[in-house]
């Protein structure tokens, strides 16, 4: 009987998943939104692609572990200090896109290092 009660309590309690929808929008801190928007129109830029067929996967304040915001590039001497941005993830066509983002804007990322483990998600 206690087994049956649960299962009719967790019924109950579970949503139709006709009344879940994954197109309602998220609430985002402006500045992560403007990052979002600016590095969407870039990925799609880049696909020659609408904006459209671009699906935002995550985007989250996180920390780098330095100034290259996890994307360093040959040559380039980055300086060594963490440094809070935002992480930014697509998908477009079957692939994801990754970019990062901090002060200066958005950097597409073809082969991103992880933010500092542990830091926070955005707030």
């Amino acid at each position: 009987k206690d087994v049956v009660k649960l299962e009719v309590a967790v019924a109950a309690a579970t949503p139709n998943p006709s009344e879940l929808s994954v197109d309602e929008p998220v609430i985002m801190n402006p500045t992560l939104q403007n990052l979002v928007d600016q590095a969407k129109e870039d990925l799609a830029d880049r696909l020659t692609i609408p904006v459209t067929e671009i699906d935002l996967l995550e985007a989250r304040h996180v920390v780098w572990p330095d100034g290259s915001l996890g994307c360093p590039q040959p040559g380039m001497q980055d300086i060594q200090v963490l440094t809070p941005g935002y992480l930014i993830l697509f998908e477009a066509n079957g692939i994801q896109f990754e970019y990062h983002a901090g002060e200066r804007g958005t950097i597409y990322c073809k082969n991103p290092r992880p933010p500092v483990s542990g830091t926070p998600l955005d707030q």
